[in-house]
């Protein structure tokens, strides 16, 4: 905080100094953390994209299998009768 009691100029600038540059880390901080949240956010959405792809390629694949074992025991059935 500055020093309104000291008439001398040095305290008064530094101060005013101290001041700016608590503004230009405030908002060097402000943007820090925006752009870690903007890449959480976009990881977070990555993952889950990813995440879905596999799960639905897993499903399918398995859908398949099990697809393909049906039309298997259907055509057994056939031959035995």
């Amino acid at each position: 905080s500055s020093n309104t009691t000291s008439s001398s100029p040095i305290s008064v600038s530094c101060s005013l100094i101290v001041g700016e540059k608590r503004v230009d880390y405030r908002n060097a901080l402000n943007q820090a953390i925006g752009a870690v949240r903007q890449r959480s956010t976009s990881a977070q959405n990555s993952s889950l994209k990813t995440f879905t792809n596999v799960t639905i390629s897993t499903i399918t694949a398995r859908a398949m299998e099990i697809t393909q074992d049906v039309i298997n025991l259907q055509g057994m059935e056939r031959k035995r009768y």
